[in-house]
């Protein structure tokens, strides 16, 4: 009996740890390297030149920043897109791979998290596209 206990304490201690890790990393200013997007049709974009960051504060749990970009759709048109984050409030979600943004309005599925690179990509709903957004620390 006193195994199980120490056991169960022991993956506690492990998982609280972690998650405290992982947060550590998203704490800071990250750089926009590149946005891909994948929308309805099948059709795949990519813009290298976008520019802007996200700054996660752990302290507060509260991101900022703003990230532009463009891309030209399967009919030649120019699409000029941002993705605009004041003071939003976030929550990481470990067992789920997801960082929740103001009560799920963003909701991105964490991709990659290192010390140095972050990717997070979500679903627009309303314009059908799976976007990409590939940071690094600055």
């Amino acid at each position: 009996m006193k195994n199980i206990v120490v056991v169960i304490l022991l993956f506690a201690l492990v998982s609280c740890s972690k998650e405290k890790r992982i947060n550590q990393r998203l704490n800071g200013n990250w750089k926009i390297n590149l946005v891909s997007i994948e929308d309805s049709e099948g059709f795949y974009f990519e813009d290298t030149s976008a520019n802007g960051s996200i700054n996660f504060s752990l302290e507060d749990s509260i991101s900022f920043g703003l990230i532009s970009y463009k891309f030209i759709n399967s009919i030649g048109t120019t699409i000029h897109d941002s993705l605009k984050l004041d003071s939003i409030h976030y929550q990481l979600n470990l067992d789920e791979n997801r960082l929740y943004m103001n009560q799920n309005l963003f909701n991105f599925r964490v991709l990659l998290i290192t010390k140095s690179d972050l990717q997070l990509e979500y679903y627009d709903q309303a314009n059908y596209r799976l976007k990409r957004f590939v940071l690094v620390k600055q």
